[in-house]
């Protein structure tokens, strides 16, 4: 749970960051451009999906560990903690993700490479890290389901 609530409050901070320097760059008109771009917009909604995420997450976990009904439920308990760790390993490769690619389209401006170049990589990596993520949530449910049920693993 700690754990959790530090990655959101470092998550809030970034975001609180990434805002303020948004602003700074409006005020330039070099980095106008890049704020009032589509891809600013990609970068807020996968920072709103990365607080989201952990939020989801800290739920998740908090409802396991501190409800007893769900402790009857081993099934009920897998599928969440499964969910909980997989959003929680697609937020940090999100965020990974975006700002990467935020430097890559800064350079991409600066150096006067093709933007359709930029937006390939962001679509190809974008596809690349939602089929982690799905093989992350299978694998940690199915490390779950082996960890309760044991016979599954036969």
């Amino acid at each position: 749970m700690l754990i959790f609530l530090s990655f959101f409050l470092f998550s809030f901070f970034l975001s609180f960051h990434f805002s303020y320097f948004s602003f700074f760059f409006v005020s330039f008109p070099y980095f106008s451009f890049v704020v009032n771009s589509p891809f600013s917009f990609l970068l807020s909604f996968f920072l709103f999906f990365f607080f989201l995420s952990f939020i989801v997450s800290m739920l998740i976990s908090f409802s396991v560990h501190h409800f007893p009904i769900f402790i009857f439920s081993p099934l009920f308990s897998t599928l969440s903690l499964s969910l909980s760790l997989s959003l929680s390993l697609i937020s940090i490769s999100l965020f990974l993700l975006i700002f990467f690619l935020y430097i890559l389209f800064l350079f991409s401006f600066f150096l006067s490479f093709s933007f359709f170049l930029a937006y390939f990589l962001f679509f190809f990596f974008l596809s690349f890290y939602l089929s982690f993520f799905f093989l992350s949530f299978v694998l940690t449910l199915l490390l779950c389901l082996s960890y309760q049920f044991p016979f599954i693993c036969l």
